[in-house]
C-alpha cells in the first residue's frame, strides 16, 4: 500500500501521481515477480500478491522465504527510487507491506461480463489488516506469527493487536533485516 497517496495526488497532479504509482508498483511488484510471486490485483494505490504454496510444510517454507526475500528486495528498490525522487525535488514514497500465510479460497468472481481471478477468506482480510498496522509501527514490512514461524530468520516482536473481524489478537513481528 502506498501511504499518503490522496495528498500526493492533490499536490503533484495527475501525471506525477500516476508516475509515482507506477514507480511503486514496478519496484514492489517487480521484487515479488522476481521471487516467483504473482500480483493478482491492483486495488487503487495497493495490490494483492500471492506465492504458490501447497499444503505441506516444505512448500510453505519455500513460499514464505521467497516472500520475505521479496520484501527485502522491494525495500532496496524503493530506496533507489526515493533517492532519485528526492534528488528531483519530489517527495519520497512511503509504503507498507504485510507478510502472512494461511488457507485461502480462490477463483473467478464478479459479474457474468466481468470476472476477475482472486483469493478470498480470513487470511486475505488478516493480511490487509496487518498491512494497515505498518503506519502505527512505522515499519515498511510486518509479518504474522504464522509467517515468521515458516520463514525463519530474525524477527522483532512488536506487540499484539486485535484486528477487526478476527477473534483472537494477532502477534505482530517485523523482520530484523529490513
Amino acid at each position: 500500500d502506498l501511504r499518503g497517496s490522496t495528498a500526493m495526488a492533490d499536490q503533484e497532479g495527475r501525471q506525477a501521481y500516476i508516475d509515482a504509482l507506477n514507480q511503486f508498483f514496478d519496484a514492489t511488484g517487480g521484487a515479488i515477480s522476481a521471487q516467483g510471486g504473482e500480483v493478482l490485483s491492483f486495488i487503487g494505490d495497493a495490490f494483492l500478491a500471492v506465492y504458490p504454496c501447497g499444503r505441506n510444510r516444505k512448500e510453505s517454507v519455500v513460499a514464505t522465504q521467497a516472500a520475505l526475500a521479496s520484501s527485502h528486495d522491494a525495500i532496496i528498490r524503493m530506496k533507489a527510487i526515493n533517492a532519485d525522487r528526492i534528488s528531483s525535488k519530489l517527495a519520497a514514497l512511503r509504503y507498507g507491506m504485510s507478510l502472512h500465510i494461511g488457507n485461502v479460497m480462490f477463483g473467478n468472481v464478479g459479474m457474468p461480463d466481468r470476472l476477475a481471478y482472486s483469493v478470498f477468506g480470513s487470511t486475505v482480510n488478516e493480511a490487509a489488516r496487518l498491512e494497515g498496522l505498518t503506519t502505527k509501527y512505522e515499519r515498511p514490512v510486518l509479518g504474522s506469527s504464522n509467517f515468521k514461524d515458516y520463514a525463519g530468520g530474525d524477527w522483532q516482536e512488536l506487540g499484539s493487536e486485535a484486528l477487526k473481524g478476527v477473534a483472537q489478537p494477532m502477534a505482530i513481528y517485523a523482520p530484523m533485516s529490513n
